[in-house]
């Protein structure tokens, strides 16, 4: 079964419901959730080591350089992480799982994704 999805504010809308409990507008019946929402790339590096990294050397920008974001990873190295703001945004970034590699991937899983799987 395919995902309902409010055509409004694009919050996605229980089984049976007639109005979206986000925003509360009247949802359709014909308004599925489009096959590219429901499946998001990822990247294959570790969350967790991502954020070991930040935290501990995230003035550094070594978070950055791990994942593939070379010239803003020099960039932290020379101010110190964006003179800490940028370093506790990237841990909040890291936290979340909203903090993206080189390809533009989230990081989402804790350990690194093997090829095998």
């Amino acid at each position: 079964m395919r995902a309902r999805v409010c055509g409004r504010c694009g919050s996605d809308v229980l089984e049976g419901a007639h109005y979206c409990r986000r925003c509360g507008s009247p949802v359709k019946e014909f308004e599925l959730k489009p096959e590219s929402w429901q499946y998001e790339e990822v990247s294959d590096r570790s969350r967790l080591l991502a954020l070991l990294l930040c935290v501990f050397l995230g003035y550094l920008g070594a978070h950055r350089f791990y994942v593939g974001k070379n010239w803003t990873g020099l960039l932290w190295l020379v101010t110190g992480g964006l003179f800490g703001v940028g370093y506790i945004a990237d841990i909040v970034s890291l936290s979340m799982g909203n903090f993206r590699d080189k390809e533009g991937l989230r990081l989402v899983y804790w350990s690194e994704k093997s090829g095998a799987d």
